[in-house]
């Protein structure tokens, strides 16, 4: 009997492991825990990606169009930043862009709450290679401005375990 119990309790775990895995429908974007996102979740993630493609590669132009002039944020350190040092670090970005691609931060994760028709905040996971902290949380919040969404607030945290990474 309870090798049987055992072997049906494997079975069931194999089963649902691959499930897991399975891919996502084309043209769907899950999060943490697999489940596919609503269409405006689908939406404020590829709103984004785009703005941190477009940051990556030091796209002043895009950069200023979609965020918020108010727009502040609050660093891994704690520090504060404001528009200006925003764009001051997709100016830096543009002048460095001769970066290797295995440099280039993984991101997944991606997580929307929508708090209304006009305001979500967008979580997701970062790995940025050599940087300390490596490993972060940053939740991005995004209003609506008449039919443009905005970045407006952002909060970058070290996860716990990274905060005292070294390489």
């Amino acid at each position: 009997m309870r090798f049987t119990f055992i072997g049906l309790f494997c079975a069931v775990l194999m089963l649902s492991m691959l499930s897991a895995a399975a891919p996502a429908p084309p043209n769907t974007t899950t999060n943490s825990a697999g489940k596919t996102l609503s269409p405006f979740g689908q939406k404020l993630v590829e709103n984004e990606q785009a703005f941190l493609a477009a940051a990556e590669r030091g796209d002043v132009a895009y950069v200023k169009k979609a965020v918020a002039e108010d727009y502040s944020a609050i660093g891994s350190n704690g520090a504060d930043d404001d528009y200006n040092d925003l764009l001051e670090g997709v100016r830096s970005a543009a002048k460095d862009k001769a970066g290797d691609a295995k440099d280039q931060p993984i991101r997944y994760f991606f997580e929307v709450v929508q708090l209304d028709d006009d305001c979500a905040v967008v979580s997701y996971n970062t790995v940025n290679a050599g940087d300390h902290p490596r490993y972060l949380h940053t939740s991005d919040t995004w209003v609506k401005n008449g039919d443009q969404w905005k970045l407006k607030f952002r909060q970058s945290t070290p996860n716990v375990w990274s905060a005292t990474d070294i390489d």
